[in-house]
């Protein structure tokens, strides 16, 4: 066993160890939510493997190395996921089931299990969740303040149809956010949100080659506002304007 799977496998001991001593204190749907959690808190905090596998050395880009990294973390997520899949299965009346819900979608696109997470996040539309409940998807200081449950499920599943190349199907999710809006405290969270949104109509609107409709949701967002980054948007615009106008035109 290499030096990653031996601290893989201390860590996901001493974590089992951690949770099943709370057993007496908190209830079994917790527990499971507890556990599922950790286990991701572990993926993003305590190994970094993302920062792992983006930032490797290109040198070892190929090797065993980084393929270890990449089975440790899918193992690890599939290890979540069933714990979120047995609150959601065994306490459908649980308060922790939403937040199951959308733990469980986001990580079934991690694992490109894209039918089963549109059916994870239409549950969460279809259901009582509420936008408003306190936390959100990242903790610490600057972590979203409110949950989001049904604005990130109908973003999500624009997303995955988007990339579908389903665009109208796309575009119905998109206008999903506007009956259910993101709510945060900042207003710089807020502009990095209504540019996501405006790309993402600008995009599925070339998709379906209506340009003026696409310019119309980008050329009010390419002067930056101070706010929030919005180069991206800016060469989706310019190459977006390109399809229609020569240069010298822009120009």
């Amino acid at each position: 066993m290499t030096k990653h799977g031996q601290l893989l496998t201390f860590l996901l001991i001493f974590i089992g160890q951690i949770v099943f001593g709370q057993t007496k204190s908190i209830q079994p749907d917790e527990l499971l939510f507890e556990k599922g959690f950790v286990l991701e808190q572990l993926i993003d905090d305590d190994l970094e493997l993302d920062g792992l596998i983006n930032n490797i050395d290109s040198i070892y880009a190929k090797t065993e190395y980084l393929e270890q990294i990449k089975r440790i973390k899918e193992t690890t997520l599939k290890k979540a996921h069933k714990y979120y899949q047995e609150l959601v299965d065994s306490f459908p009346k649980s308060n922790l089931l939403f937040r199951a819900l959308n733990n469980k979608g986001l990580i079934e696109l991690e694992l490109d299990k894209t039918d089963k997470a549109k059916k994870t996040f239409l549950t969460l539309l279809d259901s009582k969740a509420d936008d408003l409940e306190n936390g959100g998807a990242v903790s610490g200081i600057m972590g979203e303040p409110y949950a989001n449950y049904k604005n990130r499920a109908a973003k999500s599943l624009a997303s995955i149809y988007y990339k579908e190349n389903k665009y109208e199907e796309s575009i119905k999710y998109l206008d999903l956010t506007k009956k259910y809006p993101y709510h945060h405290f900042c207003g710089n969270e807020y502009a990095s949100d209504d540019i996501y949104i405006a790309e993402m109509y600008a995009k599925c609107y070339l998709g379906l080659n209506e340009y003026q409709k696409a310019y119309d949701k980008l050329l009010p967002n390419i002067l930056e506002n101070g706010l929030a980054n919005n180069s991206e948007l800016v060469d989706i615009a310019y190459n977006a304007l390109l399809k229609t106008y020569k240069k010298e035109d822009l120009k």
